[in-house]
């Protein structure tokens, strides 16, 4: 049984005064009364109906995976840090006994940057293996429109943020503590939509952020923000699906109406096989990296690396491509096995009313 340490919106951010809407170049802000589309979608993030609620997903299943890859990149950099301490002492003994003040002063500091190498590149590998492949599954964002709730599940990791860890000493224990699953629940009425559309430069490249984001009032007139989250991420969302998926979600609580639904409104179900992992995280691709990484290792063991700059070069991304997708689909297949399930309480089982199967619904929306 999953256990919870329950919170209200008012109670996430108590000792933050600070505003927590995003600082956007465009922010909307979305009316409950007035629809915003006409053809009204899920994006394939719903999870489950019931009679008086629907369940959206949260973080998808097909992104699982990709955080393990981040932290192998840590494991060289723990590598590096471990050699460099070691150096270090040898050289901080040697001016030692030659009584060199300079030059153990200067070994001392290197010996402390190794070290915290270290312990950042362990942390930090540490810490994207916990959140990959054993946070819990499936934890939904829930609508209820029969009480006018909301709820949201979340982790309580550690509140610094990583790259902040050599400067505060609190984040490193947190990393290795039991991190609780808060159930945080929100006002519907208490709640405003906005979609915020960013315009950052990362390099030469100009990137566009479109988010659906809910901001939670302290009070249905009241003008201070307690919290706040997002809906669906980024990478699937426009100026088109946006207005789409809020008025999936507008509808339902407003107008106490649902959607036409299909096979494509529902999130696909967790992956239990190697074979289901690599369709989730590749639906198309998979089979192209399975060949990649068989045909590059056959000609390197053949014929060796291509000579030519151009073709050594054309080879050389080829394998890495391939091969990291086959690693990330792995991790994929890993997370499903060992990340627990998430159990809803009774009583929001209770309030939400009996589960309606994904075949009764799109039964009826093919019957219409």
């Amino acid at each position: 049984m999953t256990n919870y340490i329950r919170r209200r919106a008012s109670g996430q951010h108590r000792s933050k005064a600070a505003n927590l809407e995003p600082d956007s170049s465009e922010v909307n802000r979305l009316d409950k009364r007035k629809s915003v589309s006409d053809t009204p979608r899920s994006l394939g993030l719903l999870q489950g109906i019931y009679e008086h609620a629907l369940a959206l997903e949260a973080a998808p299943t097909r992104t699982r995976g990709m955080a393990s890859v981040i932290a192998l990149l840590f494991v060289p950099a723990a590598i590096l840090g471990l050699l460099f301490l070691d150096g270090s002492t040898d050289l901080l003994g040697d001016n030692i006994r030659d009584r060199a003040v300079i030059g153990v002063l200067l070994s001392l500091v290197l010996a402390i940057v190794s070290l915290l190498l270290f312990l950042g590149a362990v942390t930090g590998a540490i810490l994207a293996f916990r959140i990959d492949l054993f946070s819990p599954l499936q934890m939904p964002i829930l609508f209820n429109r029969k009480t006018r709730k909301v709820y949201r599940f979340i982790q309580d990791m550690p509140g610094t943020h990583f790259s902040t860890a050599f400067v505060n000493m609190k984040y490193w224990p947190g990393v290795f503590k039991r991190w609780p699953l808060i159930l945080v629940e929100y006002d519907w009425d208490c709640l405003e939509a906005e979609y915020t559309k960013e315009t950052r430069l990362s390099g030469n490249v100009v990137q566009t952020l479109d988010e659906l984001r809910f901001v939670a009032k302290e009070s249905r007139r009241g003008v201070r923000v307690v919290d706040g989250f997002t809906v669906a991420s980024p990478l699937m969302l426009g100026s088109e699906t946006s207005p789409q998926l809020w008025e999936f979600i507008r509808r339902y609580m407003e107008e106490q109406s649902l959607a036409a639904l299909d096979d494509e409104s529902f999130a696909p179900e967790p992956p239990t096989t190697l074979f289901q992992a690599a369709k989730a995280v590749a639906p198309a691709g998979w089979i192209w990296a399975v060949a990649g990484s068989a045909g590059t290792a056959w000609i390197a063991w053949r014929s060796g690396i291509p000579e030519g700059s151009f073709a050594a070069i054309t080879w050389f991304l080829f394998a890495v491509f391939s091969g990291l997708t086959l690693v990330i689909i792995m991790f994929n297949w890993l997370a499903h096995r060992f990340a627990p399930q998430v159990e809803l309480p009774a009583d929001l089982l209770a309030e939400a009313g009996s589960p309606i199967e994904r075949s009764e619904l799109t039964t009826k929306a093919a019957a219409k």
